[in-house]
């Protein structure tokens, strides 16, 4: 699995995950964030990623709530 980390400023946003045409994912990071905080926005990120949320049929915010028991 190839995973690409930006950290970039995101605003308010924590993080943000693309799905890359060649099979990749980008996950930008805020980083204003703590060290800590930017640890646990990758762990959210990566869990998007290992549960194939990007091609998930249902409510997305259901999807995000599944995710944020990390």
């Amino acid at each position: 699995m190839y995973v690409n980390i930006q950290l970039i400023h995101l605003g308010k946003v924590r993080e943000v995950v693309v799905a890359n045409e060649d099979g990749g994912h980008t996950v930008f990071i805020n980083e204003q964030l703590s060290e800590e905080a930017r640890r646990a926005a990758f762990r959210h990120a990566m869990s998007h990623i290992e549960h194939d949320d990007f091609f998930a049929h249902g409510n997305a915010d259901e999807i995000e709530g599944d995710r944020h028991v990390c």
